[in-house]
């Protein structure tokens, strides 16, 4: 491991080993948040009323305008607070739904239509004896071939050195 801190992507404040990460950037990299940004960044996009959408939407403002992050950064956050200001907008006109925020991204469990069915690890497991079947019968060629490769070698060596 690197003696390198991280970084948080908004503030420059130096994180934690295990701290929120706000988007894997290019080539992987993830893109770090201290506490108080990923705190801003969860009432930005979890908040209960317009405003504390729009005060916290107008502190991370501030404090990019301070530092200025790379353009990958810039643009994750003006997707999220454009999601927000469109959010923000459906609460305070009274249209928002709340349980929406209640199921969010959940990836503990499949959806049934993507879960593997009975029939699929049948037709796993067949497929698989297949191709064991293949995999030895071309494994024994392939010994075969070399061996007789060999011989042939050996053969051609006798001859040249005998003959």
């Amino acid at each position: 491991m690197s003696d390198r801190k991280n970084k948080c992507a908004i503030c420059r404040a130096e994180v934690a080993d295990e701290a929120a990460v706000l988007a894997m950037g290019p080539y992987g990299t993830p893109r770090y948040l201290c506490e108080e940004c990923a705190a801003d960044f969860d009432e930005i996009t979890m908040g209960s009323t317009a405003a504390t959408v729009a005060e916290a939407m107008d502190r991370v403002g501030k404090k990019m305008q301070a530092l200025t992050p790379d353009s990958f950064t810039l643009d994750t956050v003006n997707g999220i607070i454009a999601e927000a200001t469109e959010r923000a907008k459906k609460i305070e006109a009274g249209e928002y739904d709340f349980s929406l925020d209640e199921q969010g991204e959940s990836f503990d469990e499949l959806p049934e239509e993507l879960r593997e069915s009975e029939e699929d690890r049948l037709l796993d497991e067949k497929e698989a004896e297949k191709l064991a079947k293949f995999d030895k019968f071309f494994n024994w060629a392939a010994l075969g071939g070399f061996i007789a490769v060999i011989g042939f070698a050996i053969y051609i060596l006798i001859k040249n050195l005998f003959l």
